[in-house]
């Protein structure tokens, strides 16, 4: 008789390390304190500001003087969002609407002052469309204005003015004054006849 055939076993599986019982776990990150100093918290990330400050306020001042529009200054990062600053004029912080309205009517006179840069400003009036030879043999430019860079100069002047006009109408607008007296011996006649007239 044959010898009797052996079983196939399943291989053992090695077997498995134990874990260390001393080994150490990863840290969990504790999150940062709800009470951060002013120091700590200056560190942290952060948008725009919005608490006030006297450095800011001066410069959103010395800007606006110098004729720079407020939306324009509002889009530093470090300026507040420009709902922020309007807040202050509202609610007078330390005085700021009174500054704010101050630095507002100069800041129309300095647009007066641009609108006269912008008309005397010749840059690009003019472009050179060819060059050809006149009777003498010269070479002559052949000149055309630019119809582009004089619409826009007038939009920049127009628009200008106009703000000036509805900020300050008294200072800057053009009035018509006229005095017109209608029918005025009519009415005289008509007083006289009511002094007439018994009590």
């Amino acid at each position: 008789m044959a010898a009797a055939r052996k079983k196939k076993t399943a291989p053992k599986a090695a077997p498995k390390q134990s874990r260390d019982a001393n080994a150490k776990k990863p840290a969990k990150r504790k999150p940062p304190p709800r009470d951060l100093d002013e120091a700590q918290a200056k560190k942290q990330p952060h948008g725009r500001p919005s608490k006030y400050t006297k450095d800011i306020a001066d410069e959103i001042i010395s800007r606006l003087v110098k004729g720079e529009t407020l939306t324009r200054i509002c889009r530093d990062n470090h300026i507040p969002a420009i709902g922020t600053v309007l807040g202050w004029v509202t609610d007078d912080r330390e005085q700021f609407s009174e500054r704010y309205a101050r630095a507002r009517a100069l800041q129309l006179d300095i647009w007066g002052d641009e609108t006269i840069d912008i008309a005397d400003e010749s840059t690009g009036d003019i472009e050179i469309t060819d060059i050809k030879v006149d009777d003498k043999g010269e070479l002559k430019p052949v000149v055309k204005v630019n119809q582009n860079t004089l619409a826009r100069a007038t939009l920049r002047i127009s628009t200008r003015h106009w703000l000036m006009t509805r900020l300050n109408d008294e200072k800057y607008g053009v009035r018509s004054k006229v005095n017109a007296k209608i029918g005025i011996g009519r009415h005289e006649s008509l007083l006289d006849q009511l002094d007439e007239v018994p009590a």
